[in-house]
């Protein structure tokens, strides 16, 4: 257990700073490469924010739309065997 929090908490740090360089050479100061790095959804765009909350729709309502498939079937099963 540890080693994945240590492992996630790694990828995290570097990931950061390499947010933070690439903001840096794109002429950035420091102070500016670090609000875009902690605070993203406020240089996003119009579009990116409307597809950032599709994909997160379709990450939800996947499992969302199996589990009640499955209850259905389950539901069904139950009615067969009585």
């Amino acid at each position: 257990m540890m080693k994945i929090i240590g492992v996630s908490i790694l990828i995290f740090v570097i990931l950061t700073v390499f947010s933070i360089g690439v903001n840096s050479l794109l002429g950035l100061d420091f102070e500016k490469s670090i609000t875009r790095t902690f605070d993203p959804f406020k240089v996003e765009d119009t579009i990116e924010f409307a597809i950032f909350w599709i994909l997160l729709l379709f990450f939800f309502a996947t499992p969302l739309k199996n589990s009640i498939q499955n209850r259905k079937r389950g539901n069904k099963n139950n009615k067969k065997q009585s």
